[in-house]
């Protein structure tokens, strides 16, 4: 069986001819569009982390963080972060919120505040 190439007056080579260039197109205005699509992304993870900076500076502002370790009856000791209104006093007081989790309580550290409080 003898193959035959395809000459350039061949209705077969100009079909694949622009079958290939319209996929080389397709795929550039695909590319194109991943490429804005990750600018857009990466300016909307810069537009979250400005928001999560904004939430701990107000978390920071309000509440003065501390840190406890509470002895249980079996001898464990259970990491406790109590967050206090800095307007709290014996005049105004505010209602108790206990979160357990048996999971990480982080951010660790005095000075180092979550982004958001509370479930």
């Amino acid at each position: 069986m003898e193959q035959r190439l395809m000459k350039p007056m061949d209705k077969r080579w100009w079909l694949v001819r622009f079958a290939a260039f319209g996929l080389s197109v397709a795929w550039l205005i695909g590319g194109a569009e991943k490429f804005f699509a990750n600018d857009a992304r990466d300016g909307a993870a810069a537009t979250r982390e400005d928001d999560d900076a904004q939430s701990v500076a107000a978390i920071r502002e309000h509440y003065t963080k501390y840190e406890y370790r509470i002895v249980m009856r079996d001898g464990a000791k259970l990491f406790t972060a109590v967050y206090v209104p800095k307007d709290a006093s014996p005049a105004r007081t505010y209602p108790l919120l206990i979160e357990r989790t048996p999971y990480s309580i982080g951010p660790y550290g005095p000075d180092n505040y979550p982004k958001h409080l509370g479930p």
